[in-house]
């Protein structure tokens, strides 16, 4: 995922690269609910631009055209790594992909709320993330 709005050249050019991971420390769980805030907030700010009547504001970060030049302005950079640096990157993918990974599965809400109750990683990770830091 892009999320630089700001490329000016091909040094600018930063972005984010996912792969779906388990939750099963603290840190990662944190970090996936300071990550739907974050989402959150930009589409309640979204929303409140559209409402006022400032469509160009959201088109400005979402237009096809502004996709395409954020894409153009790490072409370089991107052009350049394959899969299998991102599939061996840790940072990445964790160990998911390592042989005999076992992932933690919380399946209940109560889990999940558990873990937020007790969890004072998650805590500050979610208090930072609402009044505006991450």
């Amino acid at each position: 995922m892009l999320k630089n709005y700001d490329f000016k050249n091909e040094s600018d050019c930063r972005f984010n690269i996912d792969f779906p991971q388990d939750q099963s420390s603290d840190e990662k769980y944190a970090k996936e609910i300071v990550s739907l805030i974050e989402d959150g907030k930009n589409f309640v700010g979204s929303i409140k631009l559209v409402f006022k009547k400032e469509h160009d504001s959201v088109l400005r970060f979402h237009s096809c055209e502004e996709y395409e030049r954020r894409i153009e302005a790490c072409k370089l950079k991107l052009a350049n790594v394959t899969m299998e640096e991102l599939y061996s990157d840790k940072a990445i993918v964790g160990d998911v992909l390592d042989k005999g990974y076992k992932p933690t599965v919380m399946l209940t809400a109560v889990e999940r709320i558990s873990m937020l109750k007790e969890s004072k990683v998650v805590q500050s990770a979610v208090q930072n993330a609402i009044k505006g830091g991450s």
